[in-house]
């Protein structure tokens, strides 16, 4: 079956081209692209005839499973091309008889022996025509029925014969079939004078005869069922909205063996009329339940089974002639509901066949306009995606966690599906990283896999906690099969939660190590691991998830593999290590991930952002962003004039969807109007005096929720939105014209009540902001004129006064020193000015070099490398956007280019979080450049860099010394780093070779290693210094604690009496303290040599010594604690060759009492740092 499948695909194909040279007068086939989002439906080709097309229907001629054609002509009259298995398209010219010329033609099976045979029709009779002894089609039958308008071919009585019911202008006409194609009238059903415009049949009562429903005259449908013996009963009619309703359909749409009506509500059953409705077959066949599908403005629908999984879909045409609408598909959810909606073709009245015999119906158009047939082959997929498990375990401390997708029940045609993570009791941020986007299964591809980065997280330890991923609107076909949801587990690094029984743990803390990657290898490193006395570690497993690299295994004493072939330019790694025992019990892996760079690349001379889509999107509109649906990633609201709002976007490519239920003209403000986590989309209209609301309803359809009105509103913008009364629930602040302040007070449901007046002195407001700029939990608030007019909020929702700044009619507010108080930034044509918030009020602090703005250009606010401080960026007008960023010493840097687009007049430029990575990206819309709408993802790169250990000592005659670059935090993303050597008493061309460099950081690296060579000084027993400094990190990534190592040259023998050292910032912790459990925890120390051992020591002898090992950093006492009693402790550590730490960490903590004692109920924690 499935080499007769490939078969006729390939025949067909062929087949569509050689229509040209069987058709001498036919054009040649052109390549046109299709505007076709979804790309569904893959343009096969297209032909010309040399004469206008009269009529043209498809259908299967010979039973072969391919699209044949029948064509109505001027000239020839009746031309068949029949799609043969050898790849070929054979034309045969058929007689007609008596020279009648057909208006119609059509391709039915009548007689049962699959052969088909063609219906033809005029103005005075029905012909049939079949094939002859040589196989060629001639006249049969005729039909004495003239001006037939619709027909019905069916076995009707159940006889293995084809019965044919004809709509003629007065009445249906049942006509029973016998041998030898003829045809005897057996009964008419009178239609009132009227024309039959839609004639369909179907199974209503499962009782295994054929029933029929007509619409005469566009009035109601009319439900008739059949009594078994050629006879007929009316059963029902159900009603239609208005005259301009769309045919109906008949279809099974949810697979009970019941078929079903796809009509049109009345208003009678929907408010608002004219909605797609299902009316369900039932036993009775009276069609008594029906599905609102909440989906109006069509001008017809299609139900067909598009994906072969059995379930009707929808394929609507929109009735909207303000706006180009493409056809739209809707798929079924296995009959229940239906997916969001679907754009593939621009070519409405398409026809519905399967041209190349894979069971799917394919598309042909004829655009009489043109005189052109088009062909489009179905490419819609099948089977259904899936999560391969519900809930999977992971290490805290382990990177990543890697997600199988599988996809069943069939694996045809490229489909893909959304997925996101969702908050458990673990966050986003915080215990992971927050990730979306679309998982692509190419066609025969059954397994892919998500890499959820995991956050290593020292105060979330101990805490067990868990999120989800979920998958989400499948598309092209494919359906969600039953695990649409996988739970993920975090486990806690001290390998107490690992659900294996005798698994090998990790030390606390431990990651997948990515070093030196380049073009002519890769390498990775990881920690040991350990297990229990009665088993042990044997190997360590690594692989690369898709098998792209060969998999290698190691024995316990090796912790790093190095590949050194094999390796792709510009390919993604996903690599993970597993320790495995003798008892072949495996531990949870390390994973990491990197991207092997292309060569010459400078992630330095790299743009910040790369545009990730580009087109005319629409007419004369604007953009916006707006989290509609909650899931902590910005969505992009476009609004064209016809007011049709598309709302949607996904991190790994853009899908969009259409709403038209919707107020307003402008993309609007966006804001969480009612704490539910999703903002609503606000627009002020009708000459100010009330807002709209956009959002979810509670049926989840996006669209208008509520107006809102403002009595008296001074302005369209004379309002801020936000919430003054902590309630969690949005409230309005709004100007009059009577120069007072009006709060409304937010409640259920979007209702809101007035909570407080009070009048101010401006005339004319140009914005209103808020912000806490005391620092008391409360909002104030700020109205911005010629002047800045400052009022505190109090409890209760009410304002008073406070002082007046000095403004230029723009203000905006933000923290911009990262100090908890909120600040207002104001600017005029001589630059910036900063208001610094504080407890003593505002201070004025003036930007020096400030960027200058026409003081009606917008700025925004906005930490744009994600280094915790806030940006100023300018959005001049015909010029480029600039950017001055905060240097987090007080001032800023100097402006540059954020991105090379020169923004015009009637530009509309937006920021958010579009792509789902957690950094800002832009949209900008400019008409002005023949609608064009670009958007730019933010490239930069994130985390810190600095060296392993701030010191670093090396022997003389050593040759060379060798210091390592670390990358901590966020590893994703290209960045460098310039590093430089420096004179200490250590003299280069003497001491050391002079060296400097930049370090390239691939996409996922975490460690580079600098050499530098050393200058052996035989006749030197002095110890000499010199510094290795780094400078200049690109693309966002910002320099960690060690910026610089101190070098020591060594010669002499006291080299191995060089101790173990702390961080500046190292201190013994106390994670844990109860009456009867302590744990204490403490960082890695610094040693050339490597940590053997950590001690820890009462210093009163109140407890027992205790030694645990180098790889371990926490300690629980479980016994022995006395409650109540203060212990000093001290810890120092040992490196391999027995050399103790000199400096000791030490705290004091006093063990809560077993009953809590009122005055000592918040027991106090010392700590000392020496």
């Amino acid at each position: 079956m499935r080499r007769y499948h490939l078969r006729r695909m390939f025949s067909t194909l062929l087949a569509i081209v050689m229509v040209v040279s069987l058709i001498a007068p036919f054009s040649t086939v052109q390549a046109q692209a299709l505007q076709e989002p979804s790309d569904l439906f893959r343009k096969a080709g297209e032909f010309v005839p040399t004469e206008s097309v009269r009529y043209l229907s498809a259908g299967n001629l010979d039973n072969q499973g391919g699209g044949d054609f029948v064509i109505v002509t001027d000239k020839c009259r009746l031309v068949l091309y029949k799609t043969k298995l050898d790849g070929t398209f054979v034309k045969e010219c058929v007689p007609i008889y008596e020279s009648l010329l057909p208006h119609k033609a059509e391709i039915v099976e009548l007689t049962g022996d699959k052969q088909a045979e063609l219906l033809v029709f005029n103005q005075k009779m029905v012909q049939i025509y079949g094939v002859n002894a040589k196989g060629k089609y001639e006249f049969k039958q005729q039909i004495p029925i003239g001006e037939v308008t619709q027909y019905l071919a069916g076995d009707f009585n159940n006889d293995g014969i084809g019965d044919l019911i004809l709509a003629a202008p007065k009445a249906l006409h049942i006509m029973q079939g016998s041998g030898g194609l003829s045809y005897s009238n057996v009964g008419s059903i009178s239609t009132d004078n009227k024309i039959v415009n839609t004639l369909k049949s179907g199974d209503w009562n499962n009782d295994k005869q054929l029933d029929f429903a007509l619409q005469a005259g566009w009035t109601n449908t009319f439900v008739y069922k059949n009594n078994g013996d050629m006879t007929f009963s009316y059963v029902t009619f159900l009603p239609k909205s208005d005259e301009d309703s769309f045919p109906f359909e008949v279809a099974d749409m949810n697979a009970d063996g019941y078929d079903d009506i796809v009509g049109e509500l009345d208003f009678a059953q929907n408010q608002t009329g004219g909605s797609i409705a299902i009316f369900y077959g039932d036993a009775s066949g009276t069609f008594r339940n029906f599905l609102n599908t909440r989906i109006d403005g069509l001008s017809s629908v299609i139900a067909e089974d598009m994906n072969r999984d059995g379930y009707p879909d929808l394929v609507i045409d929109w009735n909207d002639i303000s706006a180009i609408k493409p056809t739209q598909l809707m798929w079924s959810n296995r009959g229940q509901s239906f997916s969001e909606r679907e754009n593939f073709t621009y070519t409405p009245n398409s026809k519905f066949t399967d041209l190349n015999g894979d069971g799917k119906r394919d598309i042909y158009y004829y655009d009489s306009y043109r005189n052109k047939v088009t062909f489009y082959l179905n490419m819609a997929a099948n089977g259904y995606i899936q999560f391969a498990a519900s809930q999977l375990p992971v290490i805290e401390n382990s990177g990543a966690v890697r997600v199988k997708v599988t996809r069943t029940d069939g694996n045809d045609n490229l489909a893909y599906a959304e997925y996101t993570t969702v908050d458990g009791t673990a966050k986003a941020s915080v215990d992971y990283k927050r990730s979306h986007g679309i998982i692509q299964f190419p066609h025969g591809v059954t397994e892919q896999w998500l890499t959820i980065p995991i956050i290593d997280n020292d105060e979330r330890s101990n805490k067990k906690r868990s999120f989800s991923v979920q998958l989400s609107n499948p598309t092209r076909g494919a359906g969600l099969g039953q695990v649409s949801k996988v739970d993920i587990f975090i486990a806690d690094d001290d390998g107490n939660e690992i659900p294996h029984v005798g698994a090998p743990k990790w030390p606390a803390h431990a990651s997948l190590t990515i070093a030196d990657v380049s073009l002519s290898g890769l390498t990775v490193e990881w920690p040991k691991a350990s297990t229990n006395e009665r088993d042990r570690i044997v190997s360590y497993e690594i692989k690369e998830a898709k098998q792209a690299l060969e998999p290698v295994s190691v024995t316990a004493d090796v912790y790093n593999h190095s590949w050194l072939t094999n390796l792709a330019p510009g390919k993604k790694y996903e690599l993970e290590v597993t320790a495995k025992t003798k008892k072949g019990v495996a531990s949870l892996p390390l994973s990491a991930s990197v991207t092997v760079p292309t060569e010459g690349y400078d992630p330095a001379k790299a743009p910040a952002f790369s545009t990730i889509i580009q087109g005319k999107s629409f007419d004369l509109g604007e953009v916006g962003s707006a989290d509609v649906d909650g899931n902590g990633i910005d969505d992009l609201i476009i609004v064209s004039p016809a007011q049709e709002m598309l709302v949607r976007n996904f991190a790994d490519g853009y899908r969009i969807k259409s709403e038209t239920n919707f107020c307003g003209s402008r993309a609007g403000k966006s804001i969480d109007m009612n704490g539910d986590g999703k903002e609503e989309i606000v627009n002020s209209y009708y000459r100010g005096q009330y807002l709209c609301v956009n959002g979810f309803d509670k049926t989840e359809k996006f669209g208008f929720l509520v107006d809102i009105s403002l009595p008296s509103l001074s302005a369209y913008h004379a309002y801020h939105i936000a919430d003054f009364t902590q309630d969690s629930i949005a409230d309005i602040l709004y100007a009059t014209h009577n120069n007072e302040l009006i709060l409304l007070k937010g409640g259920e449901n979007y209702t809101y009540t007035e909570l407080s007046r009070l009048p101010y002195a401006s005339y004319s407001i140009e914005n209103i902001i808020s912000g806490d700029w005391d620092k008391d939990g409360i909002l104030d608030v700020a109205i911005v004129s010629d002047k800045i007019s400052v009022y505190k909020g109090n409890e209760g929702g009410h304002f008073e006064y406070v002082t007046q700044l000095p403004g230029y009619k723009t203000g905006r507010s933000n923290d911009m020193n990262a100090d908890g108080y909120d600040d207002i930034v104001s600017h005029s044509e001589q630059g910036f000015v900063i208001y610094y918030g504080g407890e003593q009020g505002f201070l004025a602090k003036r930007i020096e070099n400030s960027p200058i703005l026409k003081w009606y250009d917008p700025y925004e606010l906005l930490d744009m490398n994600r280094d915790g401080y806030v940006d100023i960026v300018l959005l001049p007008r015909y010029s480029k956007p600039l950017i001055s960023f905060n240097d987090r010493k007080g001032s800023f840097k100097a402006v540059e280019e954020l991105i090379n687009k020169e923004l015009k007049y009637s530009s509309t430029i937006v920021f958010g979080d579009f792509s789902g990575d957690g950094k800002t990206d832009i949209s900008i819309y400019n008409p002005e450049y023949e609608g064009q709408h670009i958007t730019y993802i933010n490239e930069q790169a994130y985390g810190q860099l600095q060296f392993q250990h701030p010191t670093a000592t090396v022997e003389g005659d050593a040759g060379h010394v060798k210091v390592k670059v670390k990358r901590i935090g966020d590893r994703s993303g290209v960045t460098s780093v310039v590093y430089g050597t420096q004179n200490g008493t250590a003299i280069a061309g003497v001491d050391y070779v002079a060296s400097s460099g930049t370090l390239l950081f691939a996409d996922g690296e975490t460690e580079k290693t600098i050499s530098i060579p050393i200058i052996d000084q035989e006749d030197s027993n002095v110890e000499r210094t010199f510094s290795i400094k780094l400078e200049s990190p690109s693309r966002g990534t910002q320099l960690g604690e060690h910026q610089e190592v101190a070098i020591t040259i060594h010669d002499g023998d006291d080299m191995d009496q060089l101790s173990p050292s702390w961080s500046k910032s190292a201190v013994l912790g106390v994670t844990e303290a109860t009456y009867q459990t302590l744990t204490l925890s403490w960082p890695a120390a610094l040693d050339v040599d490597g940590i053997s051992t950590y001690e820890i020591v009462e210093t009163n002898a109140a407890l027992e010594t205790v030694i645990v090992s180098g790889d371990k950093y926490s300690y629980t006492w479980n016994s022995g604690l006395i409650p109540g009693r203060t212990y000093t402790f001290q810890l120092r550590a040992r490196d391999t060759k027995r050399v103790v730490s000199t400096a000791s960490l030490t705290v004091i903590i006093q063990v809560p009492h077993l009953i809590p004692v009122t005055q000592t109920s918040n027991h106090k924690t010392l700590y000392t740092r020496y």
